[in-house]
């Protein structure tokens, strides 16, 4: 169905899109429509909703892990926390006698230093003949370079103008809203010279990073800079103007790819039919909804309506669910509210939701300071936390699950059969978790479809040359690997080049081989 609003902006009469037919587009918006190579047309429009405001929307049915769409960064900056960082290449830099730039800010070195990327709070620094302090001044940077680009490229401007910064919501929090007005924004008009910058211009990019900015991952480096871990890049964050548009939801229908470069790539976790909207998890999918819940209302100042959000027993994925200290029951939330208490199914006794939320982050830095323990077994650790939590914790609880996610990427060296069996389990049991939780043909599920082959493929060659098995219940094990491993490569094939994920991907695709040959040799075997 052709349509002569425009699909971005909702101008009138603009022309239909010659290859899809399915949206039309104003001529500025028109190269929005397509992909970057120019190869496809994305298959959304924007709607208006009531109560939700724009929302993106599928104009046809999407089949899984097709590309939604794909977005560059702007703003892109360190975060105010980072340890001391190049503002070129992102790289830690080292605290003792680093290079130091013109303007006063460690960098890698003199190509650094000379980078675009670096450019705008290089000039204004200089301009205004103020010296740079490094990680104190890291929060300047981020409005410095959006404003920046903003000037260059009115169109920028006009796509980030229809999106939220919650101003008045973030008036009301008065404290923050001082802070940020004396140590960001006064600074800041000083240092601007003759840019006219307004406090409201500086609130409004802190706003819009605050509602909109994403956390970057190493894939940022671009295809001719030499591999970087993570561990080895500073905390960087962007705007993507695209991303921005898309709703929220606990369980997305839609999934986050890094790319070279700092780019984006959103592809579909689901099957879509045409006129669904089409939504992201904006906050962290393997919590439960107490920490859930509250991050939405603090950071994006709403309280989440998905379906997710509207079960009370979570999908019974029993992320949620206690057990009691009286009677052994299962102790859930009372509804589905923000304030709801916890209740026992058995003897029906209440625990207050402050209660509950105090003994969650403390089992949480129970389960943190693992993964900060860089000395001992950190599988063993794991299985001690596990079994720590018997008594108070269904095995199903998110904090459960963290750590089971945590112990099947720990759990690299099984070798025994008692080893690879409870590898087996730990997989089984977070594979099962991601089908509950409906979350689609995600990273994760790549991840553990493969953790769980490798060792069903050990112990299914070992019982069948023990004669524990027979060679028809061999062959069904390997026709259940295969399966296994085509969902792995599926998942992960999307991933960029040179990722572990892309790694994976490319393993998996090996041993698929393999179990294909043996397939059609077992029976000479």
């Amino acid at each position: 169905m052709t349509t002569k609003v425009c699909f971005l902006c909702e101008i009138e009469d603009c022309k239909a899109c010659s290859s899809c037919g399915l949206v039309a587009s104003c001529t500025q918006h028109k190269n929005l429509h397509t992909s970057k190579d120019g190869s496809f047309c994305y298959p959304w429009t924007v709607q208006k909703r009531e109560g939700v405001g724009r929302v993106l929307v599928a104009v046809r049915d999407i089949e899984h892990l097709e590309v939604i769409l794909e977005d560059e960064p702007v703003g892109l900056s360190p975060t105010q926390d980072t340890p001391q960082m190049c503002l070129q290449c992102f790289k830690l830099i080292p605290d003792v006698n680093p290079f130091i730039c013109l303007c006063g800010f460690p960098m890698c070195g003199e190509a650094c230093a000379a980078g675009e990327r670096h450019r705008p709070e290089h000039e204004l620094y200089v301009a205004a003949g103020v010296q740079g302090r490094g990680i104190p001044d890291y929060p300047k940077v981020m409005p410095i370079r959006l404003l920046d680009q903003m000037e260059d490229n009115p169109t920028l401007k006009d796509r980030l103008g229809i999106l939220m910064d919650h101003r008045e919501e973030r008036m009301a929090e008065t404290n923050s809203w001082e802070i940020t007005e004396t140590h960001l924004v006064k600074p800041l008009k000083l240092l601007s010279g003759d840019k006219q910058w307004t406090s409201e211009d500086i609130q409004r990019c802190v706003g819009l990073f605050r509602t909109n900015g994403l956390a970057l991952q190493a894939t940022g480096l671009s295809p001719d800079q030499e591999w970087v871990d993570d561990d080895d890049l500073g905390n960087a964050r962007a705007l993507y103007p695209a991303m921005c548009a898309l709703s929220h939801s606990c369980v997305p229908n839609c999934r986050v790819m890094h790319s070279l470069n700092y780019k984006l790539v959103i592809r579909s976790a689901k099957d879509i039919p045409a006129g669904e909207e089409l939504t992201i998890c904006y906050t962290k999918m393997f919590t439960g909804a107490i920490s859930r819940k509250a991050d939405l209302v603090n950071n994006w100042f709403f309280e989440c309506q998905c379906q997710r959000c509207r079960s009370r027993l979570d999908f019974d994925s029993n992320f949620d669910c206690w057990i009691c200290q009286e009677c052994g029951g299962s102790v859930l939330p009372q509804n589905e509210s923000l304030s709801s208490d916890w209740q026992c199914g058995g003897c029906c006794n209440v625990l207050s939701r402050m209660k509950i939320k105090d003994q969650e982050i403390l089992t949480k830095n129970i389960l943190d300071h693992i993964q900060e323990n860089k000395e001992m077994d950190s599988v063993q650790l794991y299985e001690d936390f596990l079994e720590s939590q018997k008594s108070t914790l269904h095995s199903g609880h998110f904090l459960n699950m963290q750590a089971k996610l945590n112990l099947m990427f720990a759990f690299t060296n099984a070798v025994t059969e008692t080893e690879l069996e409870r590898k087996l389990e730990v997989c089984r049991d977070v594979i099962d978790m991601l089908d509950t939780l409906k979350l689609g043909y995600i990273e994760v599920r790549g991840l553990a479809l493969y953790d769980l082959c490798v060792p069903s493929l050990v112990l299914l060659k070992g019982k069948f040359d023990a004669g524990i098995i027979s060679r028809e219940q061999f062959k069904d094990g390997l026709d259940t690997v295969t399966k296994n491993l085509e969902s792995s490569i599926e998942c992960l094939e999307v991933e960029e080049k040179g990722t572990y994920r892309k790694l994976i991907a490319e393993r998996a695709t090996h041993i698929l081989h393999n179990v294909k040959e043996l397939v059609l040799f077992i029976d000479f075997l």
